[in-house]
């Protein structure tokens, strides 16, 4: 989906009116407990190619008790001598612009962002303000508050949209010993991630704080955009433009879908493959000495094809056509030698599980048996190193239960066992997606989710009892 701005203001006069009035007219409360804010004027490409005018924001739930459902908004757009000449309805929507479900229910102290086409009456009309009018069907709700599920070591830090995830250690200072951070980003995963808003959380202050992109500055230069042949808009904003958390180099698709990586400054590019215009690009997932995984698949349901290789342009697997897919997104030893994937491998006897195998070879290690596979949209596995030898790591899954709830799991390769470690806090529907990353010293996993229910979590591996030292 193409979108950008066309008319890069906020208003900061607000006009808020609630249950169907008039502009002008008399509110029935003073203070709203729905309130409109951060809105802009957007154009956007729709799926037949045509531009349309959008009116985007956010509507916050003000209130500390009540909750809504089946919020729905009507914005009418004025100049500045007070004369309509533009109207909006829109609902509330996810950070990719798709419907909230039927039952969503806006919570207390929480903010959700609503989407409204634009209709202008003159074509050269001059927006200035907009009135709003906020309905909502359903009587309020009572809504549990915000960190109703008190899980043993799962720590809240956000309960946004969540797209990215990176642990990032800084350089030591004389003196000083180096610090690590996750830094991680709230926005659409279709749109390039200087679209997305960054933020920094330091777990050993507990401190968070809104960031930009150290990588950003690069990418949005015309001359590196230039060099790296994604000057057109819509081109730069579905390349998947990625670099490695703490590294020097990018990856990225091109207008065909080749694979490309290259300098952070556009420089020494380097073609991977040029066979992916038949795939649809779905992520990009970073391990150890700036290896990555890139994963493929066309919607929910669809197995998983990838490619495992390095920003200096090297492969380390096979083609990604021909990849043996796997059912959910795989995982991958640090050292690249191997994959975690899903699905029944081999022969026709084996079970269906999750198998550890060569990432250039077709040799298939059963590591557990699992019926009830999650989809594509569930974090690939992630390696708990030990420090010593492969065989003695654990690997930490995020598999539903018998009642489709997500649990962390960990299967400790030293004991050849399974251990169910805690439920986690998110649903995920099928439009919705989930992410983790462990921290480098092992200690600590930040898990995501994308949805009406997404969110950020870390949890503390060391109170989990199970695949530890």
């Amino acid at each position: 989906m193409d979108v950008k701005t066309v008319m890069n203001w906020r208003i900061g006069g607000l006009v808020v009116v609630m249950l169907g009035g008039i502009h002008g007219a008399t509110l029935a409360q003073e203070q709203p407990a729905l309130v409109v804010s951060e809105y802009q004027v957007l154009e956007q490409r729709d799926a037949f190619g045509v531009n349309q005018l959008v009116l985007s924001g956010v509507v916050h739930n003000t209130s500390t008790e009540e909750a809504f459902q089946n919020v729905s908004l009507f914005a009418e757009g004025y100049t500045a001598e007070g004369e309509l000449v533009a109207e909006a309805f829109g609902i509330l929507v996810n950070q990719c612009n798709e419907n909230t479900p039927p039952d969503f229910v806006l919570k207390p102290e929480h903010a959700q962002r609503f989407f409204a086409p634009l209709d202008v009456y003159e074509a050269d009309a001059q927006l200035e303000t907009f009135a709003f009018f906020l309905t909502q069907t359903a009587l309020p709700t009572q809504a549990s508050p915000i960190g109703e599920t008190a899980l043993r070591g799962v720590i809240p830090i956000v309960d946004r949209e969540v797209v990215r995830l990176e642990w990032v250690t800084t350089e030591a200072e004389e003196g000083a010993s180096a610090q690590t951070v996750l830094r991680f980003a709230e926005g659409c995963y279709r749109d390039v991630f200087t679209a997305w808003e960054w933020s920094e959380f330091d777990p050993a202050t507990d401190t968070l704080n809104e960031i930009e992109h150290p990588r950003a500055a690069f990418v949005t230069d015309p001359v590196v955009r230039e060099r790296l042949q994604l000057l057109d808009d819509t081109l730069f904003n579905r390349s998947y433009i990625s670099f490695a958390p703490n590294g020097n180099r990018l990856v990225h698709q091109t207008e065909l879908n080749d694979l490309i990586t290259a300098e952070a400054n556009g420089t020494y590019r380097r073609l991977l493959d040029d066979e992916l215009f038949r795939s649809t690009l779905q992520g990009i997932n970073w391990f150890p000495n700036e290896r990555f995984i890139a994963y493929y698949y066309g919607a929910f349901g669809d197995q998983v094809t990838y490619l495992v290789a390095s920003s200096a342009g090297q492969y380390a697997s096979t083609p990604q056509r021909y990849s043996i897919p796997s059912v959910t997104v795989p995982g991958v030893l640090p050292d690249a030698s191997h994959v975690i994937i899903s699905g029944q491998f081999g022969e026709e006897t084996n079970p269906t599980g999750y198998y550890l195998k060569p990432v250039a070879t077709d040799r298939y290690e059963l590591l557990f048996e699992w019926e009830n596979l999650p989809g594509n949209n569930f974090p690939a596995p992630v390696v708990k190193s030990r420090g010593g030898l492969q065989v003695e790591d654990a690997l930490l899954f995020v598999l539903p239960t018998e009642d489709g709830n997500p649990h962390l799991y960990c299967y400790d390769r030293r004991a050849s066992e399974l251990f169910d470690l805690t439920p986690l806090p998110f649903s995920l529907s099928t439009s919705d997606r989930a992410y983790m990353e462990i921290s480098p010293d092992y200690q600590q996993l930040a898990i995501a989710a994308t949805g009406v229910n997404g969110g950020l979590w870390l949890i503390e591996l060391d109170r989990m009892g199970a695949c530890q030292e």
